[in-house]
This record gives structure tokens, sequence and C-alpha cells, in this order.
């Protein structure tokens, strides 16, 4: 048993080796899922997947131009096919969407790539985020209204660090960022100030689990793909709870992101509203 755990390690240092020094005849993506986090990536990146003309990277989150940027373009290119594959390649990393370094990233680094955004009720998406941090021991420790004020005190000053690329990562600016993360319009505007709306597929998350075909064959054509039916539906990475925030807490989100919600509906339509 002992052999076969340290065959199965050299196997895996071999390949990662082999796809290191193979990265420079890889393609970079044709796509990324950029996020939200809690808005249902998970399943999307699962049921593109399946698709016969779609190389998708072997693990979902990369966190390349994220957490791990500065390693170069080679151990980010590693996990896509080589450049003769005739299939459509991507990865997701929900946190993209939300980091403030990773639009003028993507930007310098890639040319053509298309952009897809999930965006869930962002009270619920709060939520989801909120319980997610629950299971971790320590991470968090407030009840849910008033993780939602500290919020403010929590992540002062950790967007304009990371912006500023003066420090790599913030903790706090991943876990805590429960209103933050659904300030949708405000991250949408952060990326056009690099790309044009046509690079972007925006989902409500809500309408992709009511109609999930339909919303796949959008994605599809979006990525210039034939519709493909053979898929299996099942919901990944669902969290699971029985309770639900409190009217106080869904008040105080509400009214935190009226102006951001106003906005989101100028740039994308009625249909993406939650109120």
């Amino acid at each position: 048993m002992k052999g076969l755990k340290i065959i199965g390690r050299l196997a895996n240092k071999l390949k990662r080796t082999w796809r290191l020094v193979t990265a420079p005849l890889r393609k970079s993506p044709d796509f990324i899922i950029i996020g939200a986090q809690k808005s249902g990536t998970s399943s999307l990146f699962t049921y593109l997947e399946q698709h016969p003309d779609v190389a998708l990277s072997e693990i979902k989150e990369l966190h390349y131009f994220d957490d791990h940027y500065h390693l170069g373009m080679n151990k980010y290119k590693r996990h896509f096919p080589f450049l003769w594959s005739h299939k459509k390649c991507g990865e997701a990393s929900p946190y993209y969407f939300f980091h403030p370094s990773v639009p003028k990233r993507i930007h310098q680094s890639l040319k053509g790539t298309k952009f897809i955004v999930m965006l869930r009720d962002p009270v619920k998406r709060a939520y989801s985020h909120y319980k997610h941090m629950l299971r971790y021991d320590g991470v968090e420790e407030l009840d849910f209204l008033d993780a939602l004020k500290a919020e403010p005190e929590r992540l002062l000053g950790e967007n304009e660090k990371l912006k500023a690329e003066e420090i790599q990562w913030s903790s706090n600016h991943t876990r805590f960022s429960y209103t933050s993360r659904g300030r949708y319009a405000e991250q949408i505007n952060e990326w056009l100030e690099f790309f044009e709306m046509d690079c972007f597929h925006f989902i409500k998350s809500e309408s992709f689990f009511k109609n999930t075909f339909q919303e796949m064959n959008k994605v599809y054509d979006f990525l210039e793909l034939e519709p493909f039916t053979g898929i299996n539906l099942a919901a990944q990475n669902k969290g699971k709870y029985e309770d639900a925030p409190s009217q106080e807490a869904i008040d105080f989100i509400r009214e935190n992101l009226k102006e951001d919600q106003e906005e989101l509906i100028k740039l994308l339509g009625k249909e993406f509203s939650w109120d």
C-alpha cells in the first residue's frame, strides 16, 4: 500500500513536470468563469466540462490571476490543452470578479478571452458565503448581522492595498466580503475599464437553475459551441442549511446595495433585479 502511494506521488510529480515543460506549446484559455462566488459557478463548470468540444482545467479554481500571478504564465498555461487542440478551453476562479487587480492582469496577459459571470441575489449570496465561513473553525465568530456591520472595518484599506499590489493576498478581503461582493455594478465597471461589454456573458443564477438547458444554450452560443443536451444536471457544491437570515439583515444588505442595484439594472436590464 505504501509503495502504491509512493508510485502515485511520483506519477503526479512527473505529470506536473511534463505539463510545465510543455507549457509554451499550450493554449491560453478561450474563456474564464470569473464569478461571482456562491452563485452556481461549480454547476456551470461541471455542465461545460461535459461538452465534447470543451477542455477545462483539471481543477476548478486555479487562482492564477489573484493569488499566483507572480509565478509566471507557464505555471498557468500548463493546465490547458496543446495549441493544436480543436477544443475550447477554460477555467473558473470566482474570486477573479471581486479581486481589484485581476482585470488589469488578464488584459496584460491574455488576448481574445471571453468571460462568464453568474450573478445571484446578493442577500442569498452573502448568507451562503457567511455559512461557508462558519464551517471553518475560528474563521467567523459573529452572527450574520454583526458580521455585516463589522465588514467595513474588517475590509478597511484591503482593496486599495491589493489594487496597488502592496500585498499579495488578504484573508479579510477573501473571507469577510459578504455585502461587498454583491456590489455587482461596481465590479462590472472595474472590468469595463479594460474590456468591452461584448466580452462578457452575464447569467442570473436563479434563471440558470430554473431553466438550465435554455441558459446553457445561451452559454454555448456565446462560446461559439454547438448545442449539447447530454449533460447531467446535478447541482454541484450546493450549500446545505435550513435557516434563513433575519429580516433586519436582509434590509441591511438591500439598503447598502440600493444604489449599486439601480446601476446594475442600467447596465444589464431589469431582469437583474432581486427586490
